[in-house]
């Protein structure tokens, strides 16, 4: 008889305000609290499941009454992860990694579709009221921290833990759960780890007597990104951090750092400092406050950042040229001393040449539009004239050049377009007779006094196919 009474107090509630014009208390997105996507999440960041109860002293019990089933534990007597209790869990995401809301709505939609249960999904940020929950992600319900490139499943008792590494590692997850594991049939798993793998399938550690490690990446801007085999940035940076992590270069002359990738970068860095117990730092990110697309990552354990600075392309063209000179062309550099041998010095520089003859309509600043033209040969020679000046300037020091030339590497050597690039550096690769495949623009040069212990092209391997439409390139010297 409450029960009835109670609802039909509602009624006249709703009747009442509609009557009178006032606002119905409505249960609030979860979306937009980081909350969950099905009409049982949680709605507020204390952390209860009580929908509404703290959005201004509104309680829906106080309308239906507290049912006594709301104090029963969901997951009594439940002691393995078992898709027949499917009904009784969330799943639960890392607040702090928005990638892996992804990988939750997927697993969510697998959810409804196969064993017709709609699973509420909700942030870490909400207190845990039940062990039945699928966790996706370093969330803070445990201590274990996903690694780059991979992906593991245990089970805790009645918790199913994905751990992850990033967006990459999570659909690759969510993948192999859809399609072989969660396929509409009884699911049980009693606790242990049963699924894991890592994409990482090379790793090469520093060849003996090395100084430094030096890597050349072209990480393709998402607005460069024209084809269908490569997907945004968020999504391949966790490759990225794993090339990275399996290779471990002191010094990274990256080219193409755009504003997506800029917004990425930092976090998968932090991950592969945290796996790898190394300290990446970014360089030269920024010119006239405009994003760089050629910085520069090296290891702040390993190297102190004495200078740095970076020198624009100038273009012949109106004055009015707007100050970031479109995509950023020109060349970053870093003066670097060793943390372990201070008499261990030197200078890398980076930079980003055009493709043959380019043509670009540009707005100027005077509203104006002028077909601006720019080409390798501008590049090259503004190049050299920098490089002759850091040269001065840090004399004694051996100085690298990395980058993305936009030509292949018999453009320098004898009878080459540019041989006479050769007086101001020359290619590591042809220090131990390493021909760079047909088509590859991605080199290293060097000037000083160096040895060259090794060089490699990274291509076909650990996933860096999807990546980038450049192969990497790394090379061990010594000085």
């Amino acid at each position: 008889m409450k029960k009835i009474l109670t609802i039909l107090i509602a009624i006249l509630m709703v009747f009442s305000c509609f009557l009178m014009g006032c606002q119905l208390p409505m249960l609030q997105n979860p979306n937009n609290n980081d909350g969950g996507t099905s009409g049982d999440a949680s709605t507020d960041d204390g952390g209860s499941n009580d929908s509404g109860s703290n959005d201004g002293g509104f309680d829906w019990d106080d309308v239906f009454g507290d049912d006594e089933d709301d104090n029963v534990d969901l997951d009594s007597g439940i002691t393995s992860f078992s898709t027949s209790n499917l009904s009784k869990y969330s799943i639960v995401y890392d607040s702090n990694e928005s990638d892996t809301y992804t990988a939750a709505v997927t697993l969510q939609a697998c959810f409804l579709i196969k064993y017709g249960i709609d699973l509420t999904i909700k942030s870490d940020r909400y207190s845990k009221d039940s062990n039945c929950e699928i966790l996706i992600g370093d969330t803070n319900r445990y201590s274990a921290s996903g690694k780059v490139m991979k992906y593991s499943v245990t089970v805790d008792g009645a918790t199913l833990k994905i751990n992850v590494g990033g967006l990459y590692s999570a659909q690759k997850a969510m993948e192999y759960l859809t399609q072989n594991v969660f396929t509409g049939k009884q699911v049980n798993l009693a606790s242990g780890e049963y699924y894991s793998k890592s994409f990482i399938t090379n790793t090469q550690g520093l060849t003996s007597g090395t100084t430094a490690r030096i890597m050349t990446s072209n990480v393709l801007a998402d607005e460069f990104n024209t084809s269908a085999d490569y997907n945004l940035a968020s999504y391949r940076a966790e490759i990225y951090a794993g090339i990275l992590g399996a290779y471990t270069p002191d010094v990274i002359g990256v080219q193409e750092t755009d504003d997506n990738w800029n917004k990425v970068l930092d976090r998968y860095l932090a991950k592969v400092n945290r796996e790898y117990s190394t300290n990446y730092q970014r360089a030269v990110t920024t010119y006239n406050d405009k994003v760089n697309f050629s910085s520069i990552i090296y290891r702040a354990d390993k190297f102190t950042l004495n200078n740095s600075g970076y020198t624009n392309f100038t273009w012949k063209s109106d004055a009015n040229l707007p100050n970031d000179n479109y995509y950023m062309r020109g060349v970053a550099w870093v003066q670097l001393t060793s943390k372990t041998n201070s008499s261990k010095k030197l200078v890398l520089a980076n930079t980003h040449w055009s493709y043959g003859s380019e043509y670009q309509n540009i707005k100027l600043t005077n509203g104006t539009t002028v077909t601006l033209h720019y080409c390798k040969g501008l590049c090259k020679n503004e190049t050299v004239t920098k490089i002759n000046s850091l040269k001065s300037t840090y004399s004694g020091m051996p100085l690298f050049l990395t980058g993305d030339f936009n030509a292949s590497a018999s453009w320098f050597t004898s009878g080459g377009t540019y041989a006479s690039f050769s007086n101001t550096c020359s290619l590591l690769s042809s220090k131990v007779n390493k021909t760079p495949g047909t088509g590859t623009y991605d080199h290293i040069f060097g000037t000083g006094t160096y040895t060259v212990k090794s060089f490699v092209y990274i291509d076909g391997i650990n996933e860096i196919d999807l990546l980038s439409d450049h192969p990497f390139a790394y090379s061990d010297v010594s000085f």
